[in-house]
Order: C-alpha cells, then structure tokens, then sequence
C-alpha cells in the first residue's frame, strides 16, 4: 500500500480522446480516461483526544491506529487506498437546423477501490475501517437545445443512469476483524 504520509498522492492518469466530423453539422468526441491510485491514509485527527506526546492541534502530528490486529487485519495492507478506474465518454453534438441541435453524452465507468482507514482519528482501536467497492456505472443524455439570442433557454433533456455496484465494510476492533 501507499506510504505512511497521511493525505499523501501517488497517481497515473492517462486521458487520450479522438475527434471525428463526418460532416459539417455532426460531430464525435470519445474520451477515454484510465486512473490507478494508490493514496495514504486519509486524514482523520481527532479534536477530543490528543496523541501521546501531541496536541489536537489539526496541524499538529496524528498517531493513528492502535489495534493489534492491524497487521493481520485487511489482508496485511496497511492504511491507504488503492482505486482503479476506467471512463469512456462519447459525446455526439448535430446541428439540425439553425434554431434546434440534438446533444447525446454517454458514459461507461469501471471501477474497482479499496481503502482502509482510521475514521476516530486516534490511536484508539475504536475506528479501524475497510471498504472493498467495485461497479460499473452507465448514463446516457440527450439533449435538444434551442439557439436563442439573450438569455439561454432551458433546453428539453432525458437522462437515463443505471448503475451497478458492490461494497464490503469491515471495521477492525482490538480484538479481531468483523464483517458486516
């Protein structure tokens, strides 16, 4: 897993598109962007209570997890996130005459995410977290926009999203993992 820096980044994006006009009036844009994270902790301190040697200064040093069960618990990952996803967006823009256009965008999303934290933000044992969440995501948009002079008017638009998607949380105790 990422480092032991709390708010830490380490990303890879990448994001090649292509464009296509078959004719005057029509145009195709596809956008494919593709993303692996692997972040550390979130950051969580807590106001309450202090860690050894601390203040509950935000800005100050966070002590985080105590359970024994950490390094056991969570497969033996440590704090951090680990996210893959993948979009594809097709937009498909038609100018049909000078006063009506028609706008489709659909989107495909994959993605699959991990992430262990410590949500108390103490030492304490009481919060120690896992979410195992993976899906797909789909939407579609049309849109029929009429070219007004002055202010823009409301165009009509139907969108349709159905979605797909799992999630496992575990919280850790000082004793043993638990699955709900």
């Amino acid at each position: 897993m990422p480092s032991d820096d709390l708010m830490a980044r380490n990303r890879f994006s990448i994001r090649p598109s292509l464009s296509y006009q078959p004719q005057e009036q029509t145009r195709i844009d596809l956008v494919i962007t593709a993303e692996h994270n692997r972040d550390s902790g979130t950051q969580f301190k807590s106001a309450l209570y202090p860690p050894t040697g601390g203040t509950t200064n935000p800005f100050s040093f966070a002590k985080l997890g105590g359970a024994p069960a950490d390094a056991t618990a969570f497969d033996g990952r440590g704090r951090g996130i680990e996210r893959t996803t993948t979009d594809f967006n097709l937009r498909i823009s038609h100018q049909l005459n000078d006063s009506w256009a028609i706008n489709s965008v659909g989107n495909y999303r994959i993605y699959d995410s991990y992430e262990i934290l410590d949500a108390d933000g103490s030492q304490a044992a009481a919060f120690e977290l896992a979410e195992d969440a993976d899906g797909n995501q789909f939407s579609q948009e049309i849109r029929l926009p009429l070219a007004t002079s002055g202010a823009a008017a409301s165009p009509p638009a139907s969108t349709w999203c159905p979605a797909r998607a799992s999630a496992t949380a575990t919280k850790c105790s000082s004793t043993s993992p638990t699955s709900r």
